[in-house]
């Protein structure tokens, strides 16, 4: 073989094995970009899975707040329909209180026994007062304990939002680039 003939044996050998270096390159993109898509694919259903677990933990906890409130809610419409039945009684009471003492007024033979069943009877308006009193007082007292039992579950229902709103995650896909 001559010069020229192991000249063009050895350009045919260049051109060879480049061809196949790039064939190879291509080959390794395309497996790249596969890995790639794959795992994006993956991250975004990872993603969303956590976006549905996160709407269902937020959806138990709102059905909970809401039972918790109407709860108390009934609870307080049920003390209410209380005061008010017994602010009606004593207002009977009362009543009943200021007929019998005008009757025992009319009547100048019964006023001393009747003067003795009113005050008993002002004695049990006084303590029917005083128990109202108190029930008011404890009325009042869960009203507040209600409203601050209120607050810090709209303070955690809004710690949770924002704590789900904040936690973002970044993920880098890195490889390696090909020698060339």
């Amino acid at each position: 073989m001559d010069g020229a003939g192991k000249l063009k044996l050895a350009v045919g050998a260049l051109v060879v094995l480049g061809l196949g270096a790039g064939a190879g390159m291509l080959a390794q993109d395309q497996m790249d970009a596969r890995l790639a898509k794959a795992t994006a694919e993956a991250i975004r259903t990872d993603r969303q899975r956590e976006r549905d677990v996160a709407a269902l933990r937020e959806a138990h906890l709102n059905e909970i707040i809401e039972t918790e409130r109407l709860h108390h809610a009934d609870a307080l419409r049920q003390r209410d329909t209380h005061l008010a039945a017994f602010t009606a009684r004593t207002g009977r009471m009362r009543n009943e209180l200021e007929t019998m003492l005008d009757d025992s007024r009319r009547s100048g033979d019964a006023c001393v026994a009747r003067a003795a069943g009113i005050a008993e009877a002002v004695g049990a308006l006084l303590d029917a007062v005083g128990e109202g009193a108190g029930l008011l007082e404890e009325a009042q007292r869960e009203n507040q304990r209600l409203a601050e039992t209120n607050r810090k579950l709209a303070g955690q229902v809004a710690g949770w939002q924002q704590r789900y709103a904040e936690r973002t995650q970044r993920i880098t896909v890195t490889a390696k680039k090909p020698a060339g």
